[in-house]
């Protein structure tokens, strides 16, 4: 049987004593959660522009025929491109097609119907906060879209996109980019890294 101590429970000043610990714990992770939410947002935006490259240049390839990635406005609810999309160097949203996509985006992918979609991307809530800058070589001129030849090289000009950059309204957040050389390679890298020996290190 159970003693009188053993059966009283835990009293007020106890409770209240482990919601303070538990308050205070809470309160010194709040910001590294913050943090680690606002750079996982950045990666992700990153990394969906960085799969969309890969996509139309290995299309290029198997199509035997040149393929261009376009940024492209999207709705914030997260849905894909619509009928009244347009072309937009600071959009997360993208598209891959063999023609333009302005105001096509909602057609389906296609190899016959214009604009010939292969896939279409809407960065929506995901990359809430999210800034993003697609520039051509010169690195201050907006650009919106790069094209791949047959043989996965880009068709570079000085319009096209050669560097497309993600930053987050919370200036503390890390700083991606997303390189594309004229030999068409795709790089992933982040701009906070400063040493010249690390492969995450932007060129």
């Amino acid at each position: 049987m159970l003693s009188a101590k053993q059966q009283r429970g835990f009293s007020m000043v106890e409770v209240l004593a482990v919601v303070a610990v538990l308050s205070l714990m809470l309160a010194a992770l709040a910001p590294g959660v913050m943090d680690w939410v606002r750079a996982a947002r950045v990666r992700n935006a990153a990394e969906a522009v960085y799969s969309g490259l890969q996509k139309a240049r290995i299309e290029a390839i198997k199509r035997n025929v040149p393929v261009t990635f376009w940024l492209v406005s999207a709705p914030d609810s997260g849905a894909p491109p619509g009928k009244d999309c347009g072309l937009n160097a600071r959009s997360a949203s993208w598209v891959v097609s063999l023609e333009s996509p302005v105001a096509q985006c909602h057609i389906g992918p296609s190899t016959t119907s214009t604009p010939k979609i292969v896939t279409a991307h809407g960065a929506g809530a995901v990359a809430a906060g999210v800034s993003v800058a697609g520039l051509s070589a010169d690195g201050t001129t907006p650009a919106t879209s790069v094209t791949f030849n047959p043989l996965g090289q880009t068709t570079m000009n000085s319009a096209a996109l050669s560097r497309i950059n993600f930053d987050h309204e919370a200036k503390s957040a890390r700083k991606y980019s997303v390189q594309v050389s004229a030999a068409g390679d795709i790089r992933l890298c982040d701009r906070v890294v400063e040493s010249a020996t690390d492969p995450r290190r932007c060129a």
